[in-house]
């Protein structure tokens, strides 16, 4: 027999001679670790029995026992375990504690906080988490003897292949699977109580796995309610009781209709659940289903756990009247609605599991290049996969760029936008029709005969006038008449110096022609006068081989170039300042006298040169009105009005896969924040889009729009769409290609190359 003070054990013997129960436990746990090992995955398979197994000779003292027994184990050491057998020894050591739980449960025992044999009672008659450590460790010990026992007979172990190998959660035929199938429910924790008796009911909807209950402030709504020591709860099917992922039987199978009521006494420490108006008991006849909870500094709350597809109608009593047997059992007790003298109805919150982005670190799978910008390209970034991708398994990789694009509170239609336009470029043409360049009345001059002190005086003359006269609206100035600051200035002409005859064939070059000049010219060389540039242009000629500039994505800020002739001088400006490779006036915007240059995108101006157009467009296919307007090469010294910049609401970015690169394995588009993809594949078919319409009371359909959170294109459909006749008469090859995403945040419309999208307002797009 067994003595723990005299140290004696019945098992310290031959496995022949050892008692039935025990060679029997030791034969059952054997099989059972056996079914686990191809219940997990495992291949078993052996190829050669070894000859001869090495033991361990152990000396007499202490291991030789009185009845003549010595054991001679086997010698593992020079056995070593990879990760894969390390997971495997995990999982046998769980499966050793619930084959002796099993087994000691079929011969009567039964939880007790103290061991006794006397009345089959075992503290360790619990749920593998929460066994000492030392039993754990000991069932991993014995869990690692049986796999190199087994290696060392020669049997070999496959692991399982592909996703199995690196899921360990697969026991007994089941996965753990990162999608529950249930979802928990718990109250915020500003609603918490710690003292009181709170009542509240919930109606059953369907017929499936209910769980009801209270949870502390600590309960993860990740748990299911009862599985962990923060919660107490009830199975509606299968009346039982939960804590701590423990389960007696409780109370009563639930219907559909019924009505169960959670009620929680924090002055006596119990919790409680009823029927239709009548308390539960458990096997015992106690009407209590937790006792002795904790209230020591612990806030409680109403919790609930649901299956897929379950119903339940949740009643906290805000109003009273919707309680229905509240007043058979609850009100006499001295119970109170939980959500009693509230005026709005209380948050819940409730498990959901979400992938995260990630920064993209060094250890990435994705490797990011940063190409800075150049004298023709924007800056850009390079995306590249450090792993080979097969056809059998190919990676995908979801990469967003967290620069959002606020789209506006208030939409406007593309008619709208275009007249909006309209009146800027009208106010603006109004405000710059009297304005000449001043290098035009400087070159006729000197080709007339003035001195260059003569050019200077009326320069500074200009200057005074234009101070003066800001505030005079252009159309009081007669052409005809010597009034104001025009009598005064032909005063002031009859005072220079004439020293030559004026020629009429003075050539004077247009605005464009000017420009030209001047964008071969350097900062530090550059002069404001025709003449200048005229002999800058003889001493160095235009290359052939210069670039072309590329145009301009904001083609639609550009004004028509209007046809009228030039315009007498009304009013001239001073001496234009020197910024970049523009000109620019303290006080007026200058257009040509010839024609009407239009409207520029708001890029500032600076000395760094000619700015060259950073984004490349293509035809854009759409339902979307054309604004008429004609494309003008991209100057820098195209001047805006600040009200201009209130209508740049256009923002684009462009996708070039190289060539080589398959483009049905890439998709490219715009995302919202509360996108995230969690499946390792993307199928557009999977995107979820749902149509608001707003009916009148006439019942007339007055609106709708759609709404969905993901608006991405597959860049091989683009391709098809695009090249449909290349496809048709057969196939090229993948010469790569370029996609442009454009997003209007005035009238809330994604454009593709080949598709459009419409959008809802005060959306932010990635």
């Amino acid at each position: 027999t067994r003595d723990d003070i005299a140290k004696t054990h019945p098992c310290l013997t031959s496995f022949n001679r050892l008692p039935l129960n025990e060679k029997k436990y030791d034969t059952t746990l054997a099989l059972q670790t056996l079914k686990t090992l191809i219940a997990i995955g495992y291949r078993i398979t052996i190829d050669k029995s070894p000859s001869r197994i090495k033991s361990i000779r152990l000396p007499n003292d202490p291991y030789l026992q009185s009845n003549g027994y010595k054991p001679a184990p086997m010698d593992l050491t020079q056995i070593e375990l990879n990760a894969k057998m390390n997971v495997l020894v995990d999982l046998l050591a769980e499966n050793t504690h619930n084959v002796w739980a099993k087994e000691r449960i079929s011969q009567g025992w039964t939880y007790g906080r103290l061991e006794d044999h006397l009345m089959r009672r075992s503290p360790h008659l619990v749920p593998y988490k929460l066994v000492d450590d030392v039993i754990k460790k000991a069932n991993r010990d014995t869990a690692t003897e049986t796999v190199k026992t087994l290696i060392a007979y020669g049997y070999n172990l496959e692991p399982p292949s592909g996703e199995q190998a690196t899921e360990p959660g697969i026991i007994f035929g089941t996965k753990n699977q990162i999608i529950y199938d249930f979802r928990s429910y718990r109250a915020e924790k500003t609603y918490a109580v710690q003292s009181g008796k709170w009542y509240y009911e919930v109606e059953i909807l369907s017929e499936g796995s209910i769980k009801l209950g209270w949870a502390k402030t600590t309960f993860q709504p990740s748990n299911e309610l009862g599985n962990d020591e923060n919660s107490y709860a009830f199975d509606c099917l299968k009346a039982r009781k939960y804590f701590a992922n423990s389960q007696e039987s409780f109370g009563k199978q639930v219907q559909i209709g019924d009505v169960v009521g959670c009620m929680l006494d924090l002055n006596d420490r119990i919790i409680s659940f009823s029927l239709n108006g009548e308390l539960l008991l458990d096997s015992l006849g106690s009407e209590a289903a937790f006792t002795d909870i904790p209230v020591n500094d612990v806030a409680y709350l109403p919790a609930l756990t649901l299956g897929v597809f379950q119903k339940v109608r949740l009643i906290c009593g805000q109003d009273v009247d919707h309680l229905k047997f509240f007043t058979q059992c609850g009100l006499q007790e001295g119970y109170q609605p939980f959500c009693v003298n509230m005026n709005r109805n209380m948050a819940f919150w409730y498990n959901k599991d979400e992938p995260i982005f990630s920064e993209v670190d060094e250890h990435s799978n994705i490797e990011v290049t940063r190409i800075p910008a150049g004298s023709d390209s924007s800056p850009a970034l390079k995306l590249s996969h450090k792993l080979f991708e097969t056809q059998e398994k190919a990676s995908w990789e979801f990469v967003r760029l967290s620069l959002p694009v606020q789209i506006n509170d208030y939409l406007i239609d593309e008619l709208e936008k275009a007249s909006r336009w309209d009146e800027v470029k009208r106010r603006i043409s109004k405000k710059n029709s009297g304005y000449t360049h001043s290098a035009k009345l400087e070159q006729h001059m000197l080709k007339s005969g003035f001195s260059i002190s003569d050019v200077k005086e009326l320069n500074r003359t200009y200057s005074d006038v234009n101070e003066q006269d800001d505030n005079i609206d252009l159309q009081q100035h007669d052409l005809s008449g010597e009034t104001g600051s025009t009598s005064w200035i032909k005063r002031k002409q009859s005072a220079l110096t004439k020293t030559k005859s004026f020629e009429n064939e003075l050539k004077v070059p247009t605005v464009q022609e000017a420009q030209a000049m001047m964008a071969m010219t350097t900062p530090r060389t550059r002069a404001t006068s025709v003449e200048a540039l005229n002999r800058k242009a003889q001493i160095q000629p235009e290359s052939p081989d210069r670039k072309i500039r590329s145009r301009s994505p904001f083609r639609f800020l550009r004004g028509k170039k209007s046809p009228e002739k030039d315009r007498p001088l009304k009013k001239a400006g001073p001496r234009a300042q020197e910024i970049g490779t523009g000109l620019l006036h303290p006080h007026s915007s200058n257009v040509s006298n010839a024609s009407f240059r239009g409207l520029n995108p708001p890029f500032p101006l600076s000395s760094i040169g000619k700015r060259r157009s950073t984004i490349g467009t293509g035809t854009r296919r759409g339902s979307r009105a054309k604004i008429e307007t004609e494309i003008l090469p991209d100057e820098t010294n195209d001047l805006l009005d600040s009200s201009v910049l209130d209508l740049i609401d256009e923002y684009f970015y462009g996708l070039r896969i190289f060539p080589g690169q398959d483009p049905n394995h890439v998709y490219v588009g715009w995302v919202t924040p509360n996108f995230k993809n969690f499946s390792k594949s993307f199928e557009s078919a999977t995107i979820k889009k749902v149509t608001l319409q707003v009916w009148s009371e006439t019942g007339q359909l007055s609106d709708y729009f759609d709404r969905q959170n993901c608006y991405m294109l597959n860049a091989g459909k683009l391709y098809t769409e695009i090249h449909e006749d290349e496809t048709t008469h057969g196939s090229r090859s993948n010469q790569g290609m370029f996609i442009g995403c454009h997003v209007d945040t005035a009238s809330g419309i994604l454009t593709f190359t080949a598709d459009e999208f419409p959008i809802d307002r005060s959306d932010r797009m990635h």
